[in-house]
């Protein structure tokens, strides 16, 4: 919605370029994929904390199981609550329109009101006027250089789901030509050596402090690929004028993983491909996994079996009709996560959805965005109650012990169930969107 808002409003006057405020993720994607739309010289001034936007901005229509979820969150996402926003997980976006060169340098973890946000902003106001004069178009930034050293700083992070669908979105929006394959393959190869928030209430704030993204351009030089970034200053650049000022928070010689948190499964359970994001407990022995399959097909369900204690370890957790097509807007699935390590399940019982799982729960491990979803008839569609599943991340496969002419005859005999709505906005999305894969864009 924000992205077409920017698109047919911009389209509607006459602009030379943008600076675009935005605070939260959402907000921040939605107006970058109308951006790369415009093809327009473009900078980003991120903001965190809602206290720096106008009271007539468009605000995000909240479900309440996610507000209920924010606010269980919000103690353990940031030092600060939720007000604050210190986690990376709520400001992934903005880091990675950094990294990508859509902002000016450290402007994703510049303090909300502070005065080095201020100058920031005013540099960045300074530089699109260049950008302009230049015709420097933000498609000049948004290259396969650029996407490729985003996935690689997410990587860093540990990797999120959440902002690999953005970058898959963006791709699509600027003609870049992106899979899950390279996502995997270059989240695979780049340690993780950020966690935020971390130990002793670690946040962006510190991480601004140990240098921000410049010193991990410096930690992993040679890693990055150049490109032009609309700042003028690239990433080599960055990296000669920066180094690590704290190893506890950006930690280069004892990452916490030897690669980032986000790995791609294929199988007969998601032929094409499913994101799998690792429990953040280092010393899980989860995995690989095999269990039975608990079915459910709505978020709403699941929360309500585990409520009345129906799921036990060893289950494989299975949340379906969650995906883009199944009129629900990728809905997170948080609190079914809050709610298995509140029952001591965390550890023991991994969740397989077609839908995205939201905000980060350190213990649980999940499977997000299973493709094809079920909505469009899938393995997935016609998942039974104590069929075994397999997750084997080492070999980067998600499977179910059923006979391919099982199940083939499964999907002969299934129905596609009825669409929850026949008319809106909403009802078009589902007809229109296309595959988690592909970034969920509309066709």
């Amino acid at each position: 919605l924000l992205a077409d808002e920017l698109e047919c409003t911009v389209s509607g006057v006459l602009m030379d370029g943008l600076v675009l405020v935005a605070d939260e993720s959402e907000r921040i994607a939605g107006l970058l994929l109308g951006a790369a739309r415009l093809c327009m010289p473009t900078l980003l001034v991120p903001v965190r904390g809602s206290a720096s936007v106008p009271a007539d901005s468009i605000e995000r229509l909240h479900d309440p199981l996610e507000t209920l979820a924010d606010e269980v969150l919000g103690s353990r996402r940031s030092p600060h609550g939720h007000g604050e926003g210190d986690s990376y997980a709520e400001h992934a976006v903005a880091c990675l329109a950094e990294v990508m060169g859509l902002t000016m340098p450290h402007a994703s973890t510049a303090p909300t009101g502070s005065v080095e946000q201020m100058r920031l902003a005013f540099e960045a106001g300074q530089r699109a006027v260049g950008l302009v004069k230049q015709n420097l178009g933000i498609q000049r930034v948004l290259l396969i250089s650029a996407f490729s050293n985003a996935i690689r700083a997410d990587a860093v992070m540990g990797g999120w789901p959440e902002t690999l669908l953005f970058l898959l979105a963006l791709a699509q929006e600027a003609g870049v030509k992106l899979t899950w394959g390279t996502l995997s393959e270059i989240g695979q190869e780049t340690p993780q050596m950020c966690r935020l928030p971390g130990g002793k209430g670690q946040g962006l704030r510190h991480f601004r402090a140990a240098g921000g993204w410049p010193a991990v351009f410096s930690a992993l030089r040679g890693k990055w690929m150049p490109h032009p970034m609309a700042s003028g200053r690239g990433v080599n650049e960055l990296s000669r004028s920066a180094s690590v000022k704290d190893g506890t928070v950006i930690r280069v010689k004892k990452p916490y993983r030897a690669e980032g948190g986000i790995v791609f499964l294929k199988g007969n359970l998601a032929p094409l491909g499913a994101a799998f994001t690792p429990s953040a407990d280092l010393s899980a022995k989860l995995f690989p996994f095999s269990g039975p399959a608990r079915v459910f097909d709505s978020r709403e369900a699941a929360l309500d079996a585990l409520s009345h204690k129906k799921i036990k370890r060893g289950d494989a957790l299975v949340i379906r009709h969650e995906g883009p097509k199944a009129a629900k807007g990728l809905r997170p699935m948080a609190l079914v996560g809050i709610e298995l390590t509140a029952q001591g399940l965390a550890g023991s019982v991994p969740v397989i959805t077609d839908g995205r799982w939201g905000f980060p729960i350190d213990a649980v491990s999940a499977v997000g965005l299973v493709s094809p979803e079920a909505a469009v008839g899938s393995p997935l569609s016609v998942l039974k109650d104590g069929d075994v599943v397999h997750i084997d991340p080492a070999l980067g496969r998600l499977d179910v012990h059923v006979t391919e002419m099982d199940l083939k005859l499964r999907l002969a005999r299934w129905k596609a169930p009825l669409a929850p709505l026949e008319g809106g906005y909403i009802a078009r999305h589902a007809r229109q969107v296309g595959s988690a894969l592909e970034g969920a864009v509309l066709k």
